[in-house]
């Protein structure tokens, strides 16, 4: 006999108001909550494979923000308020404790769990009766070896690529006076955050290193566009991770003699990332304000992993591009820099 549940109550865990409210420290508190589906036999060991995902991945939820995991029934949905700063680091532990567990076998049952913040979907976390072969992958360009100063802008002049999981990035290598100069990415394990030299410094990230492993993607892109990654057949493309680089940082901190001194109230800086269909048509752009418009004080300048979710579906190509307030005769001065880092796509 077959059990199919689809989860519509919530039951919230934790005080706290609606997507606008503030703590005393103007803290933005907002709710997120999850659905649920599962099916499969009413078998006890089917059942009791789909309460263990489902609780190991709910007290993760709960405990990355300090909160205790309260228990429901399978199907009652859940509920958690918590600060929107901690947004990032709820979905990162989430993301790893799903790596390590999506591989659980479920006794012929069938879980998913989602979780969405509003009506914006966060993540998918789903276990599969054929679970030995997830659809799910994370581009973190672990398998490129670096050279010396630890980076990667391929082994000579041209073009080069990187190829993971059936996402192929390519990017291009040339010289000016026998100094080398590249475009649209770069590999990089430099665990330094600081920028005073362009070479190797144009390959470190703000916090210094990755969000997970030991390599992050460096995009680099003119003005108007790169087309950067190409996917071997169309794909969702869940989200991915971004901070900005140290040569752009200390342009919109200290300034420098192309972009002018720092960044006032009034300057911003955005990367846009941009799915694009088989057919070459446009199926969404995302904008990672790597500066805020209109904002000061710490906030302002990104300086941090920041989770950035996508879920576009049946994407064969991502363009980066980037725009900002500071340009000269009409081209952008501050550094077309970003760091990205693990990419989750599923076919």
């Amino acid at each position: 006999m077959a059990l199919a549940i689809v989860a519509t109550p919530m039951v919230f865990t934790a005080c706290g108001d609606d997507d606008t409210s503030s703590s005393s420290d103007d803290q933005k508190t907002v709710s997120y909550t999850v659905s649920e589906e599962y099916s499969g036999t009413t078998a006890a060991e089917a059942k009791a494979a789909v309460e263990s995902v489902r609780t190991t991945l709910l007290t993760t939820m709960c405990s990355s923000v300090g909160q205790n995991y309260i228990p429901t029934a399978l199907g009652m949905g859940y509920a958690i308020a918590i600060a929107e700063s901690d947004e990032t680091k709820m979905l990162n532990e989430l993301e790893a404790t799903y790596a390590r567990i999506k591989d659980t076998d479920l006794k012929g049952a069938r879980y998913t769990m989602t979780l969405r913040k509003g009506a914006t979907e966060l993540g998918v976390y789903s276990f599969e009766n054929n679970s030995s072969e997830s659809r799910r992958a994370n581009i973190d360009f672990e398998n490129q070896t670096l050279n010396s100063q630890n980076f990667w802008i391929g082994d000579g002049e041209g073009q080069f690529t990187y190829t993971e999981s059936g996402v192929t990035i390519t990017g291009t290598q040339g010289s000016y006076n026998g100094v080398p100069y590249w475009s649209g990415f770069a590999i990089s394990g430099r665990t330094e955050n600081t920028y005073q030299n362009l070479t190797p410094d144009q390959y470190n990230s703000v916090p210094g290193g990755t969000i997970y492993g030991d390599k992050f993607l460096v995009v680099q892109g003119p003005y108007n566009g790169y087309e950067c990654m190409t996917f071997d057949q169309p794909m969702k493309v869940l989200g991915l991770h971004c901070t900005n680089s140290a040569y752009a940082y200390s342009s919109m901190t200290i300034g420098d003699d192309h972009a002018g001194g720092p960044f006032t109230k009034d300057d911003w800086f955005s990367a846009y990332i941009t799915c694009i269909s088989e057919q070459g048509d446009t199926i969404s752009t995302t904008e990672v304000e790597l500066a805020k418009k209109d904002a000061e004080g710490e906030d302002k300048i990104l300086n941090y992993w920041r989770t950035v979710r996508i879920n576009a579906e049946n994407v064969k190509k991502i363009s980066f591009s980037f725009d900002g307030s500071r340009k000269s005769n009409g081209y952008l001065s501050t550094p077309a820099y970003m760091c990205v880092d693990k990419i989750a796509v599923e076919r």
